[in-house]
């Protein structure tokens, strides 16, 4: 009798451990510890008052390190096999120092070196716009400029103004570039007024 109920109590107990009982001392202990854990504490610090995360990840991102800590916080369920993100709680690091405790910054990282990734991995155009427009500016600059003659100049100067330059030639109109009789068309309109 005493062996059928040392036998029952140790399947029993097998049993409890299996289902979270296990899982429910460690997320207590690392949620009584948690609280002890501020922000600006260094890697070292944290370890000394968490131990052994349950799991780690890191990050590289703009020259910074990012390690990530992942710490039990919450028991698993009934018929759970392994931990899940509900179960976890991450500790984020940037180069040595705690600045997060939670999913929010850690959700961030990700999306940063998804971002990172895909920049990656984007093919680098030959040129940006900025550098096209760039050259069509300089290419502007370095054509031979045409003056403009004087009758097609505004006149900001009075003709009274002895420092106005001597008013210029007026074109004739039925001139072309070249200087040349252009042949006048005459359009005839007819108009009728009242």
């Amino acid at each position: 009798m005493k062996r059928v109920a040392a036998l029952s109590l140790l399947c029993l107990a097998s049993c409890m451990a299996s289902n979270g009982l296990g899982s429910l001392a460690v997320s207590d202990k690392n949620v009584y510890h948690l609280a002890q854990v501020r922000k600006g504490m260094t890697e070292r610090e944290v370890f000394f008052v968490m131990r052994q995360p349950y799991e780690c990840e890191t990050f590289f991102i703009d020259e910074d390190v990012y390690d990530v800590w992942f710490y039990v916080t919450k028991p698993t369920g009934l018929g759970q096999t392994r931990m899940v993100p509900q179960n976890l709680t991450p500790l984020t690091f940037k180069n040595g120092i705690l600045i997060a405790k939670g999913y929010d910054y850690y959700r961030y990282l990700q999306k940063e070196e998804a971002r990172i990734e895909r920049n990656a991995q984007a093919p680098l155009e030959e040129e940006t716009p900025k550098e096209l427009e760039d050259k069509a500016l300089e290419k502007a600059l370095e054509a031979p400029k045409k003056p403009l003659s004087m009758a097609k100049r505004p006149s900001k100067q009075s003709p009274d103004d002895p420092k106005a330059p001597p008013p210029a030639e007026k074109e004739d109109p039925g001139l072309d570039e070249e200087g040349e009789k252009m042949q006048e068309q005459e359009s005839e309109q007819n108009f009728d007024f009242w």
